[in-house]
């Protein structure tokens, strides 16, 4: 009996803390680009998500925020084949970042903000997000590149969106889909990021890497806990 592998498998995973900062590594393997790239047609075409949304206002406001780039991302699955270009590969790393916290750190997912934002592409915030069962809110940034590992630009933009407040513009929306955010997410103690980006070489040394980068060690220890998901593709 032939036995499928699955589109994406976790390789390793390392955890350390630093100035009471919890930094969590995890590198991911994606198997199979056009297998997974149906899984997320069949995630993206899936509205169930508007049913979390407890008034009428809403729920048609989200939906018709969501038409346009839900059109565009379609289109944008149906051609990819082996080769991942810019536009597909940061979507592709999102939806697999935010299924990695899923499943194995039991996070729960919010939609993937290509899908309910306004803007139906190059969202001007955080590509995704997540809540943990200690009530930590995530926000996630998604970077790719064909050639190079893509960590710095992954942290070096989630310190601008904190600089701009992009954390806090999102809560309005984001406290619509999950009952569990609230106030306290206003607070540095209830909140964390993610960095998740493409990975192509170095992968023994990549986490080394980043708990000397600059931005992490004076900027990021400060939120109790920081996720680093490397995707190898």
């Amino acid at each position: 009996m032939n036995i499928k592998q699955p589109s994406v498998e976790i390789l390793d995973t390392n955890d350390i803390v630093c100035n009471d900062c919890k930094l969590r590594y995890v590198r991911v393997k994606i198997n199979n680009i056009t297998q997974k790239a149906k899984e997320m047609m069949i995630n993206i075409l899936d509205k169930s998500w508007l049913k979390e949304l407890d008034n009428e206002i809403d729920y048609n406001s989200f939906l018709a925020r969501s038409e346009e780039t839900i059109n565009i991302l379609t289109k944008i699955l149906k051609e990819v084949g082996n080769e991942i270009g810019a536009e597909f590969g940061e979507f592709l790393v999102s939806s697999v970042a935010q299924s990695t916290l899923e499943e194995t750190y039991q996070h729960a997912k919010f939609p993937l903000a290509e899908i309910w934002k306004e803007k139906a592409k190059g969202n001007p915030g955080f590509d995704f997000h997540t809540i943990s069962g200690e009530d930590i809110l995530f926000y996630g940034e998604a970077k790719f590149n064909s050639e190079q590992n893509a960590y710095t630009k992954a942290i070096s933009q989630i310190c601008k969106f904190i600089d701009k407040k992009k954390d806090i513009m999102e809560l309005t929306d984001l406290k619509k889909f999950n009952s569990r955010v609230n106030a306290k997410h206003l607070s540095n103690d209830s909140k964390g990021y993610v960095a998740a980006f493409s990975v192509h070489n170095n992968f023994e040394n990549i986490f080394q890497t980043i708990q000397n980068n600059k931005n992490v060690r004076q900027y990021l220890q400060k939120y109790p806990e920081l996720f680093f998901i490397g995707i190898q593709v």
